[in-house]
């Protein structure tokens, strides 16, 4: 049991950190567009 506990909670960090970094990388992508077209707009203002 307490060699399966650490297994498991190792296999849940990788799963999360699979999960967590295209949703970070997508995050700031979607908020560089937004700075982006924020700054053409204050531009073209």
């Amino acid at each position: 049991m307490m060699q399966r506990i650490p297994y498991r909670m190792g296999g849940i960090n990788i799963l999360l950190i699979y999960i967590w970094i295209p949703m970070r990388m997508h995050l700031n992508c979607s908020s560089f567009n937004k700075l982006r077209s924020f700054l053409i707009v204050n531009a073209y203002a």
